[in-house]
């Protein structure tokens, strides 16, 4: 008995968790669109019931000379113009090519992007594990975001951020980022035309963004890692850290893979 368990466990037989089960959402889903540089559509999940959810394109995608190929963190929109989506699930774009001209390039988003209990997930790192919940936030018709930076300072690698001193009340106008729709996991500055590689420090932020479905955090640290340093909830304001930033976070509150 306890052979005959070992071989079906050996041969995969047995399973101890079940692999989430993903479908094609070219013909399971409603009002598919490209938003921006996002898919977009409301698919039923294992009740029926519809979720509206997304995935950020750019980090899947890339432009290999003009071909639309599979790539974790591609970033093909910023040699690609005038994308478009079909029924059918292919993303349609003019992209350049090295020698400075365009073509015309497709691929077909359900290679690797699929629908997982409702939501439109992507199997490019992996199989993915459909949230345990929707989120109640809708995708905003604005996407656009603006963080301004205040009392910046210049950091470099290896130093103490404590060596720059204490925060101060910022006006938050020294340094501005804009975004039409870009998600940032962890965004860092690099202090222009310096001939060493430095970051710049912030001791303060305000975030403005029409829609507000954001999640906006700082860090003490470049990699976004461990406990952030601040969030900012309320946007528009100006808002004074604790201590001295490296590292800003913005992701999308609503149901969205990045």
């Amino acid at each position: 008995m306890y052979l005959w368990l070992t071989l079906l466990h050996a041969f995969g037989i047995i399973a101890t968790q079940a692999a989430p089960t993903a479908t094609g959402f070219s013909k399971l889903c409603k009002d598919i669109t490209l938003t921006g540089s996002w898919l977009v559509a409301n698919c039923p999940d294992n009740n029926g019931a519809s979720i509206q959810s997304s995935v950020y394109l750019p980090s899947k995608i890339s432009n290999s000379d003009g071909n639309l190929v599979w790539s974790v963190d591609g970033q093909y929109q910023g040699t690609c113009i005038t994308c478009s989506i079909t029924s059918d699930g292919i993303l349609h774009c003019t992209c350049w090519k090295a020698q400075g001209h365009t073509r015309d390039a497709t691929i077909n988003l359900e290679e690797h992007i699929a629908v997982y209990n409702g939501h439109l997930l992507s199997d490019l790192k992996g199989t993915p594990q459909p949230p345990s919940s929707s989120s109640p936030i809708s995708m905003p018709s604005d996407l656009s975001w603006t963080f301004n930076y205040g009392d910046t300072s210049t950091y470099t690698p290896g130093s103490s951020l404590s060596a720059l001193g204490a925060t101060e009340a910022p006006g938050c106008t020294d340094y501005t980022v804009v975004e039409h729709g870009n998600p940032q996991p962890c965004l860092t500055e690099r202090v222009p035309f310096s001939s060493t590689v430095d970051y710049i420090a912030f001791g303060g932020g305000k975030m403005t963004a029409a829609g507000g479905a954001w999640d906006v955090k700082v860090y003490d640290n470049l990699d976004c890692t461990g406990t952030p340093l601040g969030t900012i909830t309320e946007f528009g304001t100006c808002k004074v850290f604790e201590k001295t930033a490296l590292a800003l976070q913005v992701l999308p509150k609503w149901n969205a893979d990045v």
